[in-house]
């Protein structure tokens, strides 16, 4: 009896959970440290708040012409939170590790960031290493579960 007790008291709780999860957390505000290591020069750190919702430039480094933006928002099909990085290099183009200039991400907080081979008519037979310019390290409080990671539940 006490199973059968217990039973419908989590049916009769679960509605609220999912209910709670799925509240919009658009605009509430987050604090983020960021810091590009470039290979050859110092580091250049900032510390930024950020709405959840809405992009959020984190970081330039001027000798690089590299600035860095910062988007969490809410994903809409399940409780969860989403984060991009991504890359504005100015003059010069540079990807993170994926090619790209803007990634998803989940648990990860630190990124590197490649100079971007010339791109001409041709297409290559082999790839080729590209150079590295730096990393990208991230420091964010635990928003909530991610949805390409783990996060806090």
């Amino acid at each position: 009896m006490p199973a059968i007790l217990l039973y419908g008291l989590i049916f009769l709780l679960a509605p609220i959970d999912v209910a709670a999860a799925k509240e919009s957390r658009d605009g509430t505000t987050f604090s983020v440290q960021a810091a590009f290591l470039p290979q050859d020069d110092d580091p250049v750190i900032n510390a930024v708040t950020c709405k959840i919702g809405q992009t959020c430039r984190i970081l330039y480094e001027k000798q690089h012409d590299i600035g860095l933006s910062l988007e969490v928002w809410q994903n809409n099909d399940h409780p969860c939170l989403m984060q991009k990085i991504s890359l504005d290099c100015g003059l010069d183009d540079c990807s993170f590790e994926n090619g790209r200039s803007e990634m998803n991400f989940g648990d990860d907080r630190r990124f590197t960031v490649f100079e971007e081979p010339e791109s001409g008519v041709e297409t290559l037979l082999v790839l080729k290493a590209r150079p590295k310019i730096g990393e990208v390290l991230l420091v964010l409080p635990a928003l909530g579960r991610n949805c390409l990671g783990r996060g806090a539940q």
